[in-house]
């Protein structure tokens, strides 16, 4: 789920009552829901917008986005790890020190670097020693 449908399921809001009563357009945030667009390409008078209708800072809002648009990501790592056999205790290690390697012995592993490469916005590369790959956030 996009993060500012997140953002509207929390504030039990709808896109249609934004535009009606603070003015913010529909459609421009339908469209960033349907493209999935980053957090990070929002204007900030539309996080001001939303900080009005929602009776909260500019800076709250952004928080509350941007920790949606984080769990998102991991969301899709941890069904990618599930997909190709491997547990979230992979994710644990990464989430503790931005970082984690799995051992070139899996027989999946191969599989598991590329689909996290194509699949996620984390990043899954071979080490120097070729013994490991390492997946680390962007």
């Amino acid at each position: 789920m996009h993060p500012i449908s997140q953002l509207l399921v929390e504030y039990d809001s709808t896109l249609y009552q934004l535009q009606k009563y603070h003015g913010m357009s529909q459609s421009s945030l339908s469209r960033s829901i349907i493209t999935n667009s980053p957090i990070a390409h929002m204007r900030v008078s539309a996080l001001e917008q939303f900080a009005r209708a929602f009776n909260e800072t500019p800076e709250t809002i952004l928080r509350k986005l941007l920790d949606y648009e984080e769990e998102a990501k991991t969301e899709k790592l941890k069904e990618v790890l599930e997909q190709c056999g491997f547990g979230i205790e992979v994710l644990e290690e990464l989430e503790e020190t931005g970082k984690t390697k799995i051992s070139m012995q899996h027989d999946g592993t191969p599989a598991l670097m590329d689909a996290i490469n194509e699949q996620t916005e984390y990043v899954a590369e071979l080490s120097p020693s070729t013994d490991f790959i390492i997946i680390s956030k962007y």
